[in-house]
C-alpha cells in the first residue's frame, strides 16, 4: 500500500500492519486522505497542544519542527518523521503566533 515508506501496510479486505516492518514514523497517518489511520496516542490535537506549550515557554518568534534524527533545538517539536506533520501540525504554530515555521532534518 502507498503511504508507508517501510511497506508495513497491506490490504486484504482489512488493513493489516506488519509490526516487524513498522517503525512508527506516522507517514501513513499524514498521508491517509480519509482519516482511516489515526494516531492512538492523541493525534494532531495532542501535537497542537504540545506546540502551544512549547511556544509558551519560548521567546523565539519562529518555531521548529524536527525529525528524531536531527539535532533538535530546545523548544522544538520532535517527530519520528517529518512526514508525520499534517497540514494541521504545520499550520498550528502560525495560528498560535509564530512568524515562521522551520522544518529541520538530517
Amino acid at each position: 500500500m502507498e503511504g508507508c515508506p517501510r511497506q508495513a501496510l497491506t490490504w486484504a479486505g482489512s488493513l493489516d500492519i506488519d509490526v516487524d516492518k513498522c517503525d512508527g514514523c506516522g507517514v501513513c497517518i499524514a498521508s491517509c486522505q480519509n482519516g482511516a489511520i489515526w494516531d492512538w496516542e492523541g493525534g494532531d490535537d495532542k501535537l497542537v497542544e504540545e506546540i502551544g506549550y512549547l511556544m509558551s515557554q519560548s521567546r523565539n518568534d519562529g518555531f521548529e519542527i524536527t525529525c528524531v534524527k536531527a539535532l533538535a533545538p530546545d523548544g522544538s517539536l520532535c517527530l519520528a518523521c517529518l512526514g508525520r506533520a499534517t497540514e494541521t501540525v504545520l499550520l498550528a504554530p502560525l495560528l498560535l503566533g509564530a512568524k515562521e515555521v522551520r522544518l529541520l532534518h538530517t
